[in-house]
């Protein structure tokens, strides 16, 4: 509430209350007044919230704009959450940051996470393991992987529950393919090898994996 009304002799009037086509939002036309000055808002709540309330046209409590207020910002970060997710997908702690950085504090975007996530938006797992198989596409080992993921706010717990599921992919043939791609023959040198097993082990091979890679090699 503006604290330029003042603090003991603020009207609140709810003016109008309009709903969404499909029903499942209302906005309500909120007019704040002290004396000459004069507040409008606009408050967007869930049916459901507007019914729990009970707000009807007329003049309001404070109390009752208050968390009116409240519910319609856990609203707005819903929807903000919503967007968010439409442009692909994001772990429950990379969400909360985004829509922290949005403006909204740290309780309201814990909320609306936990509530998107019980709606099914997020799926920490599915969508981490999406990504570990897209990193792998690219001829990245395990360890980069797991970085990546940690780095993308998943948990500990989901990026060794990840990496547990890609035991269908052989990152020793991904290793020798990378090698292959990148070096054609591998350095022989001893200064260029030792370049080409860093560049390896930056991209998450271990290096008894590069090692069985360029067995691998040799063998076919």
């Amino acid at each position: 509430m503006s604290d330029e009304l003042g603090e003991s002799s603020v009207n609140i009037e709810v003016t109008e209350i309009s709903r969404s086509e499909d029903g499942a939002l209302v906005t309500l036309s909120i007019t704040m007044s002290s004396g000459k000055k004069r507040d409008r808002r606009a408050l967007v709540l869930t049916e459901n919230d507007f019914t729990d309330l009970g707000i009807k046209r007329g003049e309001i409590g404070r109390e009752t704009f208050e968390l009116a207020e409240k519910r319609a910002r856990l609203c707005e970060a819903i929807r903000r959450g919503e967007n968010i997710l439409g442009y692909g997908a994001n772990s429950k702690k990379r969400l909360e940051m985004k829509l922290r950085h949005k403006g909204f504090d740290a309780e309201t975007a814990a909320e609306a996470v936990g509530i998107l996530s019980e709606r099914g938006y997020i799926n920490e797992y599915s969508d981490a393991l999406r990504d570990a198989r897209r990193s792998a596409s690219g001829f990245h080992g395990p360890r980069l992987i797991a970085s990546q993921l940690l780095e993308k706010g998943y948990s500990k717990e989901t990026v060794t529950s990840v990496l547990g599921s890609l035991g269908d992919l052989d990152f020793t043939r991904l290793c020798a393919d990378f090698i292959k791609k990148k070096y054609d023959p591998f350095p022989s040198e001893k200064q260029e090898r030792d370049k080409a097993f860093a560049t390896l082990m930056r991209r998450g091979y271990p290096l008894s994996t590069v090692r069985e890679a360029l067995t691998l090699l040799e063998e076919e």
